[in-house]
């Protein structure tokens, strides 16, 4: 109900088959790949054995492979708003810089733009655990208590928290 000057209040809804986005977790032993409609739900998933390489390397099988999944679950490319690439490891995705991940030459890369510009999308990288807790704040809604802490044991431990609704 409206209280005070103004149009009355209309709900929304997004037609979540509008649009998609790709998301690509790139880990130590294999590469996933997911695709979600608009409100977050799973359209399409991939599953490789495609370990970590070298980062040109890798580029290369991610520009050939995210085009490939993309047209095996019957979306194009122009109802793709993005796609997010989480990797392990010291990574930067508002500065799109990766500092270290545990593999020689990844470095200092900037992997949004290199595989935004091979792709022609819309590219954002962050760390893996991060994107893990961002996703449980969005989508789960899992996350109740503050300040909360996320663990995360693989190849390595990392932990991100979510402090003042904040990762």
């Amino acid at each position: 109900e409206s209280k005070g000057a103004g149009r009355p209040r209309m709900m929304l809804e997004f037609v979540p088959e509008a649009y998609y986005s790709c998301g690509v977790d790139i880990g130590h032993y294999r590469i996933n790949y997911m695709l979600t409609d608009l409100l977050g739900n799973v359209v399409a998933i991939r599953r490789t054995e495609q370990p970590l390489e070298e980062y040109h390397k890798t580029l290369q099988v991610l520009a050939v492979q995210i085009p490939d999944f993309l047209k095996e679950a019957g979306i194009s490319r122009e109802k793709v708003l993005g796609v997010g690439i989480c990797l392990p490891g010291m990574v930067d995705g508002n500065a799109d810089k990766i500092y270290d991940i545990f593999h020689e030459g990844w470095r200092e890369h900037s992997m949004a733009s290199e595989l935004g510009e091979l792709l022609g999308l819309k590219v954002e990288v962050e760390n893996n655990v991060r994107a893990r807790v961002i996703s449980a704040e969005l989508f789960d809604r899992v996350v109740k208590a503050e300040p909360f802490a996320y663990f995360f044991v693989s190849f390595g431990v990392a932990c991100q928290m979510i402090i003042d609704g904040k990762v």
